[in-house]
């Protein structure tokens, strides 16, 4: 049994955690020649971190399959491919307006979902 000393959501320090439990135990099923063996992890924190994998996996999927018909939509309405890639000039405009708002806010901007800041 183990307990982590980070609270249950701080979800970055329960996966980390939750990936160094892993790493010993598979370490020690190796040692030990226990093919067998499994390990059982349980808690809110495990919960977190696999819901948070879970959502932004589907994000990630639902993101994609909305800018592809979109994107398809576009292309019916405007019948150039041309004119299709120009409508994303507005689109990253605004992404990197947003990047830089945040970056000059927060000194930071999430990515890979940690926080990479500019001033470490």
């Amino acid at each position: 049994m183990a307990q982590t000393r980070a609270p249950g959501f701080d979800l970055d320090a329960q996966e980390q955690a939750q990936a160094a439990i892993r790493a010993a135990f598979e370490l020690a099923a190796r040692e030990q020649r226990a093919d067998g063996a499994r390990l059982l992890l349980s808690g809110p924190g495990v919960f977190a971190v696999s819901s948070r994998a879970g959502i932004k996996r589907d994000a990630l999927h639902f993101s994609l399959i909305a800018t592809i018909l979109v994107s398809v939509v576009l292309l019916i309405a405007y019948r150039s491919v041309r004119v299709l890639g120009l409508t994303l000039v507005p689109v990253v405009s605004g992404v990197l307006a947003g990047i830089a708002a945040v970056s000059s806010g927060f000194g930071s901007v999430p990515r890979n979902h940690r926080w990479v800041s500019a001033r470490r």
